[in-house]
């Protein structure tokens, strides 16, 4: 599992780093270099990719949230009965037990 704060973190990094070289040849009031224009390309496309990775990461571990949150429900384990017989025994020997509530 990879963490999402440290992905948006290199994302941001990343804008900040595009934004730099724009705002670079603003300044200057000209227009990008061959070099700036394939450099801030690159730097878009790695941006594009870490949001994927991020969107995708999320939905991963919402995802494996809620498997943890069913796996562990203390309502869903034992909640059914394996028989008549095990029900029978419960009412007469376990009146406390939480599945008789």
């Amino acid at each position: 599992m990879r963490n999402i704060e440290h992905m948006k973190g290199e994302l941001f990094a990343l804008v900040d780093e595009a934004r730099k070289v724009l705002d670079d040849a603003k300044t200057e009031e000209r227009a990008l270099t061959a070099e700036e224009t394939e450099k801030h390309e690159k730097m878009m496309a790695g941006i594009r990719a870490l949001e994927r990775e991020i969107e995708a990461e999320t939905e991963f571990q919402r995802i494996e949230a809620m498997k943890v949150d069913r796996d562990s429900d203390p309502e869903k384990e034992g909640a059914e009965w394996r028989s008549l017989a095990e029900f029978v025994q419960t009412v007469a020997y376990n009146p406390n037990d939480p599945r008789l509530a």
